[in-house]
């Protein structure tokens, strides 16, 4: 298992390399099906969407790109977020005959980042871990347990030491030299909910893990 500040600095270098660029695009309503494919396929969620009338590929992702467009621009709360993905599950059954709410998450989170919850077998395992009810499919559920965790003195008092100490750690200063990052924006990324919810993602999926495998980048 990794602990908070192997998980903060993993995030931190899975944002640069790959999440930063698909929340640039996403956030901004600019979902094309390729975009979506190279997403599902980068957090290992393609099987998981059927076909659309018999077609494969890319161009079966339509009806999502479509949904997830449309909440580009609409307000997403601590307090409405079950009841949006919920209603995303919905129209996404309706246009596939079946809903798919780990792809669902992932890829509202690349367009709204905080208050979405990604829901994830592996850190569903972690919550598991620790005698909390993982949701089975049940989105609801799963974000209550989330949010406990998170909210529990334990959880915050190590992420608050991780941020703390990835602020400074030789990881940070590579990666404002290579990427040409001022040091006030590193910060905000770093103190931000979002960064701090997805190092909590990232913590939970590996606590069940020996040695994680090299996939878990792009699974988490």
């Amino acid at each position: 298992m990794k602990n908070f500040r192997e998980c903060a600095e993993h995030y931190l270098h899975q944002w640069y390399e790959q999440d930063h660029f698909f929340h640039y695009h996403f956030s901004r309503g600019h979902i094309t099906c390729e975009l979506l494919a190279d997403v599902c396929s980068k957090y290992q969620v393609n099987r998981t969407i059927p076909r659309k009338d018999g077609i494969t590929g890319a161009v079966r992702l339509q009806p999502f790109a479509g949904m997830l467009c449309s909440y580009a621009r609409r307000r997403i709360s601590e307090k409405n977020v079950v009841h949006e993905v919920n209603d995303a599950l919905g129209r996404m059954k309706k246009a596939y005959g079946k809903s798919f709410l780990s792809a669902i998450t992932k890829a509202l989170w690349m367009v709204k980042r905080d208050p979405v919850v990604i829901y994830d077998s592996l850190a569903r395992a972690g919550l598991r871990h620790y005698k909390l009810d993982p949701g089975d499919s049940d989105y609801e559920v799963y974000v209550d347990s989330w949010r406990e965790f998170r909210n529990s003195s334990n959880t915050k008092d190590q992420l608050d030491e991780a941020v703390r100490w990835l602020a400074d750690s030789p990881c940070a200063r590579c990666l404002m030299e290579r990427k040409r990052i001022s040091r006030q924006n590193f910060r905000n990324i770093v103190d931000s909910r979002w960064f701090r919810a997805r190092t909590i993602d990232m913590y939970l999926l590996f606590v069940t893990r020996e040695k994680p495998a090299r996939s878990a980048v792009a699974a988490a």
